[in-house]
């Protein structure tokens, strides 16, 4: 395995060095490729696209954290599938990861306040039914509309 006398009185060092030996080398071109190429699946919120995109960069051997959080805000922008959410991002002068973090999850929140918001809107929306017609005042031998059984509409049933 290569270990000097020192590190092999190590044993995190001889953990560390077997797990390399076992998992094989990281090929950093792939991993960064990865990263790059992900993007938000259909459905899924920004925290679990997020989760996923830190999950590749942990391979990726970033030369520091710098990098690391420039990466990853570079990949939100590109892999997001809101392109409402990315202009907002683009418009922000010196966009930091923690901005881009905050911005995605509030614009997220709207957007599922106002479905919310939709949704109930529809649930209560009261639908308006015709009154029953009189049968003392319905001449039985005039046409009747189809669709609400009034006399016909002018501009046919679409007036009902």
């Amino acid at each position: 395995l290569g270990l000097t006398d020192a590190q092999k009185q190590d044993q995190a060092e001889i953990i560390a060095t077997l797990r390399q030996h076992v998992e094989g080398k990281i090929n950093e071109t792939v991993e960064r490729r990865n990263l790059r190429q992900r993007t938000q699946l259909i459905g899924e919120s920004f925290d679990d696209f997020l989760v996923a995109l830190r999950e590749l960069a942990k391979t990726c051997n970033f030369c520091n954290n710098d990098c690391l959080q420039k990466a990853l805000r570079d990949q939100i922008i590109e892999g997001l599938s809101d392109g409402e959410a990315i202009q907002e991002l683009l418009q922000i002068q010196d966009l930091t990861l923690d901005a881009a973090v905050t911005k995605c999850r509030g614009l997220e929140a709207a957007k599922r306040s106002r479905s919310d918001i939709k949704g109930s809107a529809e649930v209560n929306t009261v639908r308006r039914t015709p009154a029953p017609m009189d049968s003392r005042k319905q001449d039985t031998h005039a046409p009747t509309c189809t669709g609400c059984g009034n006399r016909p509409h002018v501009g046919g049933r679409k007036n009902c």
